[in-house]
């Protein structure tokens, strides 16, 4: 199974992963009695994608981390779990098997190490156009009832379904902006691009929060948007901004982007001019060399021939005190 990364990949590891320290917000998502037990501040990211070495790439993960959760040994003491975070943006049917085969990779990989296993258990972010509707059990997929047959592996998915939640209810269970902007972009990323943008901006409004934190974001939700949608070209996508702009009268947005835009050109016009620095300076020395070249008693004919069979021996020779006439 070949694994090529989509623009809902690269947003939800933008949003979630190392380096972020918003992982820990999709626990709120989860049943509040296990995610009550689960330590944030014990966020560990284990290395890489693929948590399988030298296994296929459908071993490949979006998200692994392992977290302190309180009670989780039999004896009551606290235990490391490590916790699998897959997203779907369209129905997957072989879902469990896929997630059964990374859950054995991260053992794999736990014996191979010479490590203890670990708990581990993996979780589904679904934010695919219509509400999930396939089975949530393993056994329910093969086609027979829980228990039929006693031994077989089974386990119920545990997934956080975005179409099911209301915005209210993210913003309640989510209150860091960053991830709750980001979990309300992954769902209503099947919207138009004109709904999917007053959702975000109605959000930013209401909560207004610190210039840098919404420059941030919301840079990276437009560019997710943009990535997604078939309209979303830059001339078109911007003529939908400002409508939407001018509709909720957020002009401190607007100057938002107006700004990141004027940073972007001062420092592209700052590379532009240190490039065609460099070339004048080029040109220059050329200059100087080939008229050296000529007061040394070459003919135009001599310099062009030294041109064309390596330019840097025109700037030897022009170098060279001792040089005189001389034909290539």
């Amino acid at each position: 199974m070949d694994f090529t990364p989509t623009p809902h990949d690269y947003f939800f590891k933008d949003v979630f992963g190392p380096g972020s320290g918003h992982l820990p917000a999709l626990f709120s998502l989860m049943d509040p009695a296990f995610a009550a037990r689960v330590d944030p501040a014990s966020l560990r990211f284990l290395p890489g994608e693929s948590i399988g070495d030298g296994l296929a790439t459908s071993t490949r993960t979006d998200l692994t981390a392992s977290f302190f959760v309180a009670g989780g040994t039999i004896d009551g003491k606290d235990s490391r779990f490590v916790f699998i975070f897959e997203h779907k943006s369209y129905f997957a049917p072989l879902i469990h098997f896929q997630l059964l085969h990374l859950v054995d990779a991260a053992w794999s990989r736990a014996i191979r190490e010479g490590s203890d296993p670990l708990p581990v258990i993996p979780i589904l972010l679904y934010h695919g156009p219509r509400p999930w509707s396939l089975p949530l059990r393993l056994s329910e997929v093969l086609g027979i009832a829980p228990g039929a047959a006693p031994g077989l592996p089974d386990f119920e998915l545990q997934i956080i379904d975005l179409s099911r939640l209301s915005d209210p209810m993210i913003r309640e269970k989510v209150p860091n902006f960053i991830p709750m902007i980001g979990l309300l972009a992954m769902k209503h990323i099947y919207d138009s691009l004109e709904e999917f943008i007053q959702v975000i901006l109605q959000t930013t409004d209401e909560i207004a929060p610190p210039r840098d934190i919404m420059q941030k974001i919301l840079l990276t939700v437009f560019d997710y948007a943009t990535h997604v949608h078939d309209e979303g070209e830059p001339e078109k996508i911007l003529s939908v901004f400002e409508k939407v702009f001018k509709e909720k009268n957020m002009t401190s947005v607007a100057e938002l982007f107006k700004e990141k835009g004027r940073q972007e050109g001062r420092q592209e016009g700052r590379q532009e001019g240190r490039q065609e620095g460099r070339q004048e300076g080029r040109q220059e020395e050329l200059r100087n060399n080939i008229a050296r070249l000529l007061s040394k008693g070459l003919s135009p004919e001599e310099v062009s021939d030294l041109l064309d069979a390596d330019p840097n021996l025109v700037r030897e020779i022009a170098a060279d005190p001792q040089a005189s006439r001389r034909t290539t």
